[in-house]
Parts: structure tokens; C-alpha cells; sequence
């Protein structure tokens, strides 16, 4: 069962969850984000002549008091190796993203390219020529991203029970059950690996 804990919620079970397993579930929650991509006419970053400035990598951590100001915590550059579709991954997270799904796509783009412009000393981040954007809190089969994240005291209290398997049957997988990497692909696999192997 390789599913967000958070997820399991949905699914009917006869015989019911164990109580304390059921418990454990309802301390999960979802990460709230929106991966952001802007694509430009050029890689301005990397070839700013402007004022002898160096040539950047497009890796950015933005931390601004007011979301509007950098909705945006930490950005990528998804140019592709030959150069050609320059463009800026950014990801915008928790409070950040809360807030900004209540704004349309257009106000988003536009404080993300505003901050962008600020940061780089650059009018070209202005200039946008394509815009993509998935909000991961209204995926129904996932419900957020990253990961799942359980509440203070989450891992002393049920931690062992993430993994074990019930009515012995259904061995527990997903990233979120991973002592390594945890959240991302990398845990995803390890946990994959080890529920097999207990199979």
C-alpha cells in the first residue's frame, strides 16, 4: 500500500483498522504547495552583461516577510542542457502557497515575476513568455505535497506503526514510510524495496 497515510482515510476496511492505527492517521497531514514554472525568451540569468553582474545558476532561496513581495521560497533552472526553453522552476509552500491559491493564476505570475525581476536586478523577469503552475493541494490522490508530515510528538508516540504491515496482508510503503529520504523519490523507492522484501 505505497499511498500518502493521510490517503488510507478513504479506503473502507473489513475487518476496521486497528484503533491506534486509525489514531496514527488522523495525525497526518499534507504539505501545502504550488510548483511554478516560468519559461523566458532567454536564459537572462546566465548572460547578463547589465553593470559587468556575474552570470547565475538561477538557484534562488527567497525569504520576504509579506508573500507578495516573494511568493516563491526556493527556485531551479529548468533550462534544458542545449539551452533552448529557458526557464525558472520555483515552488511555492506553505503559508505562501495557502495564500496564493485565493489570488488567480495572473496575480500569481505577476508577484512571482516581480520578485523574480528584484532578485536578478533584471526588467527581462518581467517578460514572461509561458507560464505552467500544479497546485498540489487539490490533487485528489495525493491531497498535498511533499510528503505527508505527522504532528509534534508524532514519531515517538506512532512511528513504528507507519510500517507495520496489517491483518497481514498489507505492508505499508510510500515515501512517508522511509528511514531515509523521507518526502522524496529516493524514500519512495527505499520503503518499495523493503515492503517487497518483507513480502
Amino acid at each position: 500500500m505505497a499511498i500518502p497515510p493521510v490517503l488510507v482515510q478513504k479506503i473502507h476496511f473489513n475487518p476496521s483498522l486497528p484503533p491506534v492505527y486509525n489514531q496514527m492517521l488522523q495525525k497526518f497531514s499534507m504539505g501545502s504547495a504550488i510548483k511554478c514554472i516560468v519559461y523566458y525568451e532567454e536564459q537572462f540569468w546566465r548572460n547578463n552583461q547589465q553593470h559587468e553582474q556575474q552570470s547565475l545558476n538561477g538557484n534562488m532561496l527567497i525569504n520576504c516577510t509579506n508573500p507578495c513581495d516573494g511568493p516563491i521560497t526556493y527556485t531551479v533552472d529548468d533550462t534544458k542542457p542545449d539551452g533552448s526553453y529557458p526557464a525558472i522552476v520555483g515552488f511555492i509552500i506553505g503559508d505562501r502557497a495557502r495564500d496564493m491559491i485565493e489570488r488567480s493564476q495572473e496575480e500569481r505570475l505577476h508577484y512571482i515575476c516581480e520578485s523574480y525581476s528584484r532578485a536578478f536586478n533584471s526588467k527581462k523577469a518581467l517578460k514572461p513568455i509561458h507560464y505552467e503552475e500544479k497546485n498540489w493541494m487539490s490533487e485528489q490522490y495525493t491531497g498535498g505535497c511533499f510528503t505527508g508530515l505527522g504532528s509534534t510528538g508524532f514519531l515517538t508516540n506512532y512511528g513504528p506503526l507507519l510500517k507495520r504491515p496489517l491483518f497481514d496482508c498489507i505492508f505499508p510503503a510510500g515515501t512517508e514510510t522511509s528511514t531515509h529520504w523521507a518526502g522524496f523519490m529516493d524514500g519512495a523507492l527505499q520503503s518499495g524495496e523493503r515492503a517487497a522484501f518483507e513480502v
